[in-house]
C-alpha cells in the first residue's frame, strides 16, 4: 500500500478511545477524559489500571508502559509500524476503496505471541526449570512449597513444566513499545501452552505464603508490594486456555480459577499419573505429552479474564462444562457469563468445604473425584450424596455420641452407596439399600438398617414422591404375580441433615451440663422442650415456660454452666460443618456400632501424639470402662504398658499446690507422686495428696532436698495388629454358685432423639421446687414431702407437683405421667 498520508495527520483523525473500545469492549470505568480497562497484555490484579485517552494510553498498574495509536496497534495486533500505519489509513478511509482492509475483530488477542517472543520465553523457561530441580536452598524450598502447600506430586510438577526464577532474569526479547530488554520476575514460573504455541509465562511472585515458605520478605515492585501474579511482558494469557489441549470434542471439561488448582485437580482425577498437556521444555523446546483424564481440567487464570471467542468455541465442543470458580464477586460474575455463553453445557459446582480446589484437597483432605462424580450425577438429573467420599470425621463423632451406635455405619453405608451409584438418592427401597449393603461390604443386619431408617424418618430420610413397583409371587401355586407398591425413600438435603445432627445433640448436651443429682445439680433454663418431655401439652409447656421464667428465672442464672454448654454446642456445630474425612481401614468389619468405633479409632490414631482416655471417649462415644476394650479391638495398645509420666520440679517452698497445678497444666497430666532427692543421695517417693503433701514438701525443701512431682500423662498408642483381633470366646461355667448373688441393677435406658429424657425433665421439676423450699426429698427413700403442710405426696408427678403452686389455668390438674418423680 503506497502514498499513505502523514502518520501524524492520520493519528489526529483517530480517537484511540474508540479504537480500543472496538477491540476490547466496554471499559470498566469511563469519564469525560479517559477510559479504564483491565489490561489484556498482562495480569491486572483486582483493580483495572490500563487507561486510554483520546491520543495515547498509559498502563498505571504494570511497568508504566505508554504509547500512542501506532504503539497500541503494534502490541495488540502483533504487527510492524508500517502495518499499523496501513491499518490507520484503512480505518480513516484515506486509501482507495480497492486497497482498504477490514478492521481486525476484537478477538485479535486470540493469536499467540510472535515466534521471536516464544523463542526467548522458552529459553528462559528452560533455565528456570533446571534451577527448580537443582540443589540450591531456595530452589529446594520452592519445590517443597509446590509439594506441601500446593499438594502436587513430583510427576505433576515436571509435567506442568514449572520453574523457579531466583531473581529478575533478562531475556533475548525487547519490548516493542519501550524498546527495553524484557525481564522475567522472580518466583515460581508457570508456562501457558496450547495449540502448539507458548502463550504466556505466568509468575507466582514471592509474596504471601510463598514468601513465608521461602523465608524471605515480600518482593516489591515500584513503591509497593509486588502483585501476587505477573506475566512476562509480551504474554497473551487472555487469549489462551491453560491446558486447553486436553479438551477433546464431546468430552467433559472442568474449569477452575488458577493453574495450581488445575494441576492438582488433574492429578487427583487421574490417580498415579497426572495428566494434561504440559510444557516441559528440553533443549529442543518440545513439550512432553501424557495420558489425559476423562475430564479435562482448564483455567483462564483468573475470574477477571474473559475468554475470547476462539476459546468459547473450543469449550462449546465439549460435552459438559463444569464451572468450579471461587465463591466471590468476581467468581460469580465469571460463572454467570460462562453459563450464559455455554447454555445447557454449563454446570456449576460448589465445594463442600474450602474456597478453592487446593484448600479443599490439601487442607480438608476432600475427595475431588467424588465431587465431580456427584456433579455428573446432578447433570444427568440425579441428586448427589450428602458428603463427597466418606463421612467427615466430625459427623462420625456426632453420630457415635448422640445417636444409636449402629446409626453411624448405616449412614456411612448409605452415603457410600449413593456415591458409588448403587442407589438413587431420590428414589430407593429398603431392598435396594440392603442389596447395596452387601455390595459395599458393610453387611449390617437387615433389622438394624430398618430400625435406623424408621428412627431417622424426617431427619435424614423421607418418603419419595415416586414409588417403585415390585412383583411378589403368589403362594397358591399359580404361575401369576401380583404387584404392590413398595415404600420408596429419598435422602433429605444436606442442610436438613446437618440441622438434625445438631438437634439430636442439643438435649444431651443440656442434660450433661445441668445434672439433677449430686453436688453439681443445677436447674436448666426453662424451655418448652423440657416441659413437653415431662408430658405437658405444647400449649401448657409454652405457658408454663413463660410463667417460670418470670417467677424463677433467677434460679437458672449460672454463667459458668451456660458458657460451658455454649462452647460445646459451638464445637458440635463446627464438627458438623467440617469436611476433613479419614478413610476407614480396608478389610475391617463395619457391621455394627462396636466394629465401626474400633475402625474409626484405628484410622484416627497418630503414634507420634498422645491420646487421653477422655479424648477417646469423646471421639467414639463410649464410657470410661469401655476404652481399654475399644483400644484392643482397634488393634492398638499403649506404647508404655505401665503408662507414661512427666516430671516437673518444684522451684521454691511457697505455694506448693499452685506450683503443682501449674505443672499439671504444662504437661496436661495428673499429679501422682512426689519425688524427694535428699542431700544424702537418698530418693524418697510419696503419693501426692494435695494440701497434706504440700506441708510435708515444704519441710523437706527446708532441709535442702530437691523436690519434683511426677504426673501421669496421656498415652501414645501403637498398632500391634494389621487385622481386627478376634473377640475372646466366653465358655459357660458348669459350676453353680453356692450363694445367690443379687442381680445388678440395670443401667438407665439411653434416650435417642431431638427431645429430652422424660426422667431428666421430671427431675428438673423436682429440683426446682426443692430449691425454692416447697418440697423435701428424702435421699434414702425418695419420699417427697410438702414443706408447708408436712403432707407426703403420694404420686409426685410433674403435673401433681406444679399444680400445687402455679396459678390456676396454667396447667390442667389431672395426672398424665405414668411414672413418678422419685422413680
Amino acid at each position: 500500500m503506497r502514498n499513505l498520508p502523514d502518520a501524524n495527520d492520520l493519528k489526529q483523525q483517530i480517537n484511540l478511545r474508540t479504537v480500543v473500545q472496538q477491540m476490547w469492549g466496554q471499559p470498566k470505568f469511563s469519564s469525560a477524559r479517559y477510559d479504564v480497562y483491565r489490561s489484556r497484555w498482562r495480569y491486572d490484579g483486582k483493580k483495572p489500571s490500563f487507561t486510554v485517552y483520546a491520543t495515547h494510553f498509559k498502563d498505571y498498574g504494570g511497568d508504566g508502559a505508554s504509547g500512542d495509536l501506532y504503539e497500541f496497534l503494534q502490541q495488540e495486533l502483533n504487527i510492524s509500524f508500517r502495518q499499523a500505519l496501513e491499518w490507520a489509513a484503512t480505518y480513516t478511509g484515506n486509501v482507495p476503496r480497492s486497497q482498504r482492509e477490514p478492521v481486525p475483530a476484537p478477538t485479535s488477542t486470540s493469536e499467540p505471541p510472535s515466534a521471536q517472543w516464544q523463542g526467548a520465553a522458552r529459553k528462559v523457561l528452560a533455565w528456570t526449570q533446571k534451577y527448580l530441580w537443582s540443589d540450591r536452598p531456595d530452589a529446594q524450598k520452592a519445590l517443597d512449597y509446590l509439594r506441601t502447600v500446593r499438594g502436587l506430586s513430583d510427576e505433576t510438577i515436571r509435567r506442568a513444566g514449572y520453574g523457579y526464577a531466583p531473581r529478575w532474569l533478562p531475556t533475548d526479547y525487547r519490548d516493542r513499545l519501550t524498546k527495553r530488554q524484557v525481564r522475567l520476575a522472580p518466583g515460581i514460573i508457570e508456562p501457558w501452552a496450547c495449540d502448539g504455541a507458548l502463550w504466556a509465562l505466568r509468575v507466582r511472585c514471592r509474596v504471601g505464603n510463598l514468601a513465608r515458605h521461602l523465608g524471605t520478605p515480600d518482593d516489591t515492585l515500584g513503591k509497593g508490594t509486588s502483585p501476587k501474579y505477573l506475566n512476562l511482558t509480551g504474554s497473551r494469557q487472555s487469549g489462551a486456555l491453560y491446558n486447553g489441549d486436553a479438551v477433546i470434542e464431546g468430552g467433559d471439561v472442568l474449569v477452575v480459577e488458577g493453574g495450581f488448582d488445575a494441576r492438582l485437580a488433574e492429578q487427583v482425577l487421574t490417580p498415579g499419573r497426572p495428566a494434561g498437556s504440559p510444557l516441559q521444555t528440553d533443549d529442543s523446546g518440545r513439550g512432553e505429552s501424557s495420558t489425559r483424564p476423562a475430564t479435562a481440567v482448564v483455567t483462564f487464570g483468573s475470574a477477571t479474564n474473559h475468554p475470547t471467542g476462539r476459546r468459547l468455541a473450543q469449550l462449546k465442543t465439549a460435552g459438559r462444562v463444569f464451572l468450579l470458580l471461587d465463591d466471590d464477586e468476581a467468581g460469580e460474575s465469571a460463572r454467570d457469563k460462562l453459563t450464559q455463553a455455554l447454555g445447557e453445557k454449563a454446570h456449576v459446582i460448589t465445594l463442600p468445604q474450602g474456597n478453592d480446589v487446593t484448600e479443599f484437597v490439601v487442607n480438608h483432605r476432600g475427595d475431588m473425584r467424588t465431587v465431580l462424580f456427584n456433579a455428573e450425577r446432578a447433570a444427568r438429573g440425579m441428586s448427589a450424596a450428602w458428603w463427597a467420599g466418606t463421612l467427615p470425621d466430625g459427623v462420625r463423632q456426632i453420630l457415635l455420641n448422640y445417636f444409636r451406635p449402629v446409626t453411624a455405619p448405616v449412614i456411612e453405608m448409605v452415603n457410600t452407596a449413593v456415591n458409588r451409584g448403587l442407589i438413587d438418592s431420590e428414589c430407593f427401597t429398603v431392598n435396594d439399600l440392603l442389596a447395596a449393603n452387601e455390595e459395599t461390604g458393610f453387611n449390617i443386619s437387615a433389622g438394624s438398617v430398618r430400625r435406623v431408617l424408621n428412627e431417622l424418618d424426617g431427619y435424614f430420610f423421607a418418603e419419595s414422591d415416586t414409588n417403585k413397583i415390585i412383583k411378589i409371587p403368589v403362594s397358591n401355586g399359580e404361575n401369576k404375580c401380583r404387584g404392590r407398591k413398595s415404600k420408596a425413600l429419598r435422602l433429605l438435603s444436606l442442610d436438613v441433615v446437618k440441622q438434625s445432627l445438631f438437634d439430636w445433640a442439643l438435649p444431651r448436651i443440656i442434660e450433661k451440663h445441668y445434672p439433677t443429682t449430686g453436688d453439681e445439680a443445677a436447674i436448666a433454663p426453662f424451655t418448652v422442650a423440657m416441659f413437653e418431655a415431662a408430658d405437658f401439652t405444647p400449649r401448657e409447656a409454652d405457658t408454663l415456660t413463660k410463667h417460670l421464667q418470670e417467677t424463677c428465672g433467677h434460679l437458672t442464672d449460672n454463667p459458668m454452666l451456660r458458657q460451658k454448654a455454649m462452647r460445646e454446642l459451638a464445637s458440635v456445630r463446627a464438627k458438623i460443618n467440617g469436611a476433613h474425612s479419614t478413610p476407614l481401614p480396608q478389610g475391617w468389619p463395619l457391621a455394627n456400632g462396636s466394629e465401626y468405633r474400633a475402625a474409626f479409632l484405628r484410622v484416627t490414631n497418630d503414634e507420634s501424639l498422645r491420646r487421653s482416655r477422655r479424648e477417646i471417649r469423646e471421639l467414639i462415644g463410649v464410657s470410661n470402662g469401655s476404652v481399654d476394650n475399644m483400644v484392643r479391638r482397634a488393634g492398638l495398645e499403649r506404647r508404655e504398658k505401665d503408662g507414661e509420666f512427666e516430671t516437673v520440679a518444684i522451684k521454691h517452698p511457697q505455694h506448693i499446690e499452685q506450683q503443682v497445678t501449674q505443672g499439671a497444666r504444662k504437661v496436661a497430666g495428673y499429679p501422682r507422686t512426689v519425688i524427694v532427692n535428699h542431700e544424702s543421695g537418698e530418693t524418697q517417693r510419696v503419693a501426692y495428696r494435695g494440701e497434706e503433701t504440700a506441708e510435708w514438701v515444704q519441710m523437706r525443701m527446708a532441709e535442702g532436698a530437691a523436690v519434683s512431682v511426677q504426673y501421669q500423662v496421656a498415652n501414645h498408642y501403637v498398632e500391634v495388629s494389621e487385622i481386627p483381633p478376634e473377640e475372646p470366646k466366653r465358655t459357660p461355667s458348669t459350676e453353680q454358685p453356692k450363694v445367690r448373688i443379687p442381680q445388678r441393677r440395670a443401667a438407665p435406658k439411653k434416650v435417642w432423639g431431638p427431645w429430652h429424657d422424660p426422667q431428666w425433665a421430671a427431675a428438673q421439676v423436682m429440683l426446682l421446687l426443692e430449691k425454692r423450699g416447697l418440697i423435701h426429698v428424702n435421699p434414702s427413700t425418695g419420699t417427697v414431702t410438702d414443706v408447708k403442710t408436712g403432707e407426703i405426696i403420694a404420686h409426685p408427678t410433674p403435673r401433681a407437683l406444679l399444680a400445687r403452686w402455679v396459678p390456676k389455668g396454667v396447667i390442667a390438674r389431672e395426672q398424665r405421667l405414668p411414672f413418678t418423680l422419685s422413680g
